[in-house]
């Protein structure tokens, strides 16, 4: 016989034609407990053939049969397939050796198959962009093991050999993957898939001994950039094994690959991914990717070319119980931005000055970003997770790059670099400050494309009066430093600043600096000069010391001279990467500090 069915509903028509078809049935017979012999045979589509051996029985409601198929054409569902999906469907085939039975019986029909599958030969485009999307020379599944009600599978192996994936962002930023799996509309009607109720939620039991992958390669292109990026995963190849839909088991996962054929990649843990709740413990390596071929990204939303660098990727993730724990540790080698280029789409950030805090005297960068969060959360993602820290460490890089230096490298991972404080009215680093700046210093010295920029300020509301405290105390100092002089005594190196008066000599010398002050003063009925308490000398020579704004904006300038007379002297820092800046001298901070009587430290690249 020869069987020609044509089907026009879809919108290519379908013709499947099954020639030499031979079926042949021996001993049927009802109601006796006779077993049936049957052979069925015919050619499918001029290539496939279907061979069917087996036995029936009318009585018992059940059949047993060994199925062999060959070189059966996929092709011949491709319009099917167009129907439903944006998926062109172009050729594959598939050999398979199978044993099954059914039982009809009283009961619960049963349904048991055993064997082996092929699919060869396969390919698949994007219906939308008529491209590649998914081939492979062969995939063979082996050792089936079936039974329905409740489902039961094991498979002993899965081989998958000579694969190609292709992900694409079209010109419109659309996901080939996306696209290509969506429903398809038909004139002005939309096929509406009927949900399916399950009545009967029996667990299935699946176990797959072991998946193994060769010579696999994915393609990714990005189309929604000024200009188009190509790049390669090559070699793609590896095993996962002991996958089971059982709770407590877990597969070991081992695959590898390449970028470009250079840049190896690794994938390694343990997975339990058709378990009901997902387990994974998965680490990916990435060594040595070539950055510059990214230029074209990082033009269009960064703003600059990448000059060169490399990226190493080591990535940590667990999921248990629907809660994601995940480290993604990276290291860039040697990276910089060469020129700029405009964009519409760059963002408005530092992103230069971040690379120049980021980057230590060898050229790397090291940054650790965690991540944790639920599954559940429909607003969860990895990727914006991990954006909104890099995206946070770019804007603290442009409001406040020596705090975030100081998070970077300082005691405890919070210290803030970005401020000095002093003493009201003083100028003078205390010890605590030139402690800090020193390990500023050195952290400095670590990124050498960093100049520092240093504005001083006063408190308007304090700085005044301690100024006057200041200019007494000075004015104490430089007398006992003469008499030192003048007695010999003075150590070898000792500024006005390090002199120490102690509380037994500031009577004397306050009193030697208010009889010498030239303002009025109360005297005796003679005309000398009153020895007054202390407390009130203090009083009027504080009255009488001027602290104009001159002076405060002299204040300043001293202020920020310490620093960096420090920075040069102590810290080491080449003088050609040490400003002066000039600014509003009472300008209160962006954010709320101890003191308004600082230092402000910004930092510029070289």
């Amino acid at each position: 016989w020869t069987f020609t069915v044509n089907d026009k509903l879809p919108e290519t028509p379908v013709k499947l034609e099954a020639d030499d078809f031979n079926l042949v049935f021996s001993n049927l017979a009802a109601p006796e407990k006779i077993e049936s012999p049957f052979a069925f045979s015919t050619t499918f589509q001029r290539k496939g053939r279907i061979e069917i051996t087996g036995a029936a029985s009318l009585f018992e409601e059940s059949v047993r049969m060994k199925t062999r198929l060959k070189q059966i054409p996929l092709v011949a569902f491709a319009p099917y397939v167009a129907e439903q999906l944006n998926l062109v469907l172009t050729d594959g085939y598939i050999d398979a050796r199978l044993n099954s039975a059914v039982d009809a019986g009283p009961g619960p029909v049963k349904v048991a198959f055993d064997g082996d599958i092929g699919i060869n030969r396969f390919y698949l485009l994007d219906g939308l962009h008529r491209e590649d999307l998914l081939k492979w020379e062969d995939l063979q599944i082996a050792g089936i093991s079936a039974k329905m009600q409740p489902l039961t599978l094991e498979i002993d192996s899965i081989t998958l050999s000579e694969y190609f994936a292709k992900v694409l962002i079209d010109e419109n930023a659309n996901l080939n993957l996306t696209e290509a799996f969506r429903k398809q509309e038909r004139g002005d009607t939309q096929v509406v898939q009927e949900p399916v109720i399950a009545t009967d939620t029996q667990k299935s039991d699946i176990g797959i001994g072991t998946v193994t992958l060769q010579g696999g390669r994915v393609n990714f292109t990005d189309r929604n950039l000024p200009r188009p990026f190509h790049a390669d995963m090559r070699e793609l190849g590896g095993r996962i094994k002991g996958l089971s839909s059982e709770p407590e088991t877990r597969a070991t996962v081992d695959l590898r690959g390449s970028l470009r054929n250079q840049s190896p990649l690794e994938i390694s843990g343990v997975i339990n991914p058709l378990a009901e709740d997902l387990f994974l413990d998965l680490k990916l390596k990435f060594e040595d990717i070539e950055l510059s071929p990214l230029s074209v990204y990082s033009g269009t939303y960064v703003g600059y070319l990448i000059d060169k660098g490399k990226l190493n990727l080591e990535l940590e993730y667990y999921i248990e119980e629907e809660q994601l724990k995940a480290r993604n540790a990276i290291f860039l080698d040697q990276f910089s931005f060469g020129k700029a280029v405009e964009s519409d789409k760059a963002i408005s950030l530092p992103v230069k000055l971040a690379v120049a805090l980021l980057k230590d005297r060898r050229g790397e960068i090291h940054l650790d970003i965690p991540v944790f969060g639920s599954l559940d959360d429909p607003q969860f993602s990895i990727p914006g997770v991990v954006w909104t820290v890099i995206k946070n460490l770019l804007i603290k890089a442009a409001t406040s790059p020596f705090a975030l230096l100081g998070a970077l490298v300082g005691a405890g991972g919070d210290e803030d670099f970005s401020i000095v404080s002093f003493e009201y009215g003083s100028a003078r680093l205390s010890s605590a400050e030139k402690d800090k700046l020193q390990r500023m210093a050195q952290a400095l010295a670590s990124r050498p494309g960093l100049e520092v920029e240093i504005s001083g300020y006063i408190d308007p509301e304090n700085d005044a009066e301690g100024y006057r405290r200041e200019q007494l105390a000075m004015q104490i100092k430089r007398l006992k430093y003469l008499d030192l002089v003048k007695e010999a005594k003075l150590p070898e190196g000792t500024r006005v600043e390090d002199v120490v008066v102690t509380a037994e000599e500031y009577a004397d010398y306050l009193w030697q600096v208010y009889r010498e002050a030239d303002f009025p003063k109360p005297r005796s009925f003679i005309g000398t000069i009153k020895k007054l308490p202390e407390a009130e000398m203090e009083k009027l020579i504080y009255a009488n010391t001027s602290a104009t704004e001159d002076q405060l904006a002299d204040l300043a300038e001293a202020r920020a001279e310490s620093v960096q007379n420090f920075l040069i002297e102590e810290g080491e820092l080449a003088r050609e990467r040490v400003f002066l800046k000039k600014s509003d001298i009472k300008a209160v901070p962006d954010q709320e500090a101890d003191t308004r009587a600082r230092v402000e430290l910004d930092a510029a690249v070289r």
